[in-house]
């Protein structure tokens, strides 16, 4: 069986992972898996969303088009606007 080349998701998410958040960042083992398990939801949130599989999720297969994803940024905005809103020093939910 041959596989395929990683996707150009596969390949930032898997520097991010692990060049960015241990090096450049400095975040420790265990805030890694905590953002590790946010992205496998929302990968598998936007395979759902868009009928496909998760490891044929493309950035370069996704147009912007108005409205596309315009309830999965909604959603991103509630969830920070709530998220933030009991911050102490923090001005206001995300606009």
């Amino acid at each position: 069986m041959k596989t395929s080349p990683p996707t150009i998701l596969a390949s930032a998410l898997r520097a991010f992972f692990s060049q960015h958040l241990p090096l450049t960042r400095g975040l420790s083992p265990k805030t890694i898996l905590s953002y590790r398990d946010a992205f496998v939801l929302l990968l598998r949130f936007l395979a759902i969303r868009h009928t496909c599989e998760v490891v044929d999720l493309d950035i370069l297969k996704w147009t912007l088009c108005p409205g596309q994803f315009s309830a999965e940024f909604k959603l991103v905005r509630l969830l920070r606007s709530q998220r933030f809103s009991a911050a102490p020093g923090w001005g206001g939910p995300l606009r």
